[in-house]
């Protein structure tokens, strides 16, 4: 999993790590 910018907002990060929650959990 790439490492994301800790600049990055948690509501932003948020909608993304929730759809790959998914694929991980294949």
């Amino acid at each position: 999993m790439p490492s994301l910018p800790n600049r990055v907002h948690p509501s932003s990060v948020n909608p993304l790590t929730t759809s790959l929650k998914p694929l991980l959990n294949l």
